[in-house]
């Protein structure tokens, strides 16, 4: 873990962490004897360059803001549009279009499936960006795996943890600017397989992704 946490660090899909810590299992099986081999697969990579996300009128950052990935790049200023959990049934009824969209609500670790649909109709909406709550680490870490939707076009995503989220609650009336610069692109990624002769089912290290 010394190797792949410390050494190779961020090894997201797409990057070159993912590259280096594909090679480093491969090579570490191999040294303990098994037979390895890569099984490709076609996904979607993402790289991330810049992320900013600030109080103007305060001007300040917001304390353990993170992008979410595979976000797609976005530049927006303005007041947040605070979306409530009954908001989110009827997302279409309201003024999205153009806007920062906190989504106000804490769901389930398990609810990546959720969130990526309330991000994806936002998207569809035509809102800016949206900020999703954070409680999978710890009250200063956001997960940048909350929401993960593959196939936004314009919707800047971000989470915050719960810092992040009462320094924007106790300002909810300030003017916010999100600032982020990323770029998603086809990619062939691979399972690295270790097989010892005479054992089914084969065992695999799967979706190195940190």
């Amino acid at each position: 873990m010394n190797e792949l946490c410390l050494t190779i660090g961020s090894r997201h899909v797409g990057s070159d962490g993912e590259k280096l810590a594909a090679d480093y299992i491969e090579n570490e099986f191999r040294r303990c004897g098994y037979q390895t081999v890569r099984e490709k697969y076609s996904t979607t990579g993402w790289n991330l360059k810049s992320f900013e996300f600030t109080n103007q009128t305060s001007r300040i950052q917001i304390p353990g803001a993170v992008p979410c990935f595979f976000s797609p790049s976005a530049e927006v200023e303005g007041k947040l549009l605070w979306l409530k959990r009954g908001d989110l049934a009827h997302l279409d009824d309201l003024s999205v279009k153009g806007r920062i969209c906190m989504v106000a609500s804490v769901s389930s670790q398990e609810d990546v499936k959720g969130r990526n649909q309330i991000a994806e109709e936002l998207d569809s909406l035509g809102a800016a960006a949206a900020i999703f709550i954070s409680d999978i680490h710890t009250s200063l870490a956001a997960s940048t795996k909350i929401q993960r939707s593959p196939f936004l076009n314009q919707l800047g995503c971000c989470a915050v943890a719960e810092e992040g989220a009462l320094e924007l609650a106790r300002h909810k009336d300030d003017v916010y600017r999100i600032k982020l610069e990323a770029l998603c692109f086809p990619h062939e990624s691979c399972n690295v397989i270790a097989r010892v002769s005479g054992f089914n089912p084969s065992f695999a290290l799967k979706n190195l992704t940190c």
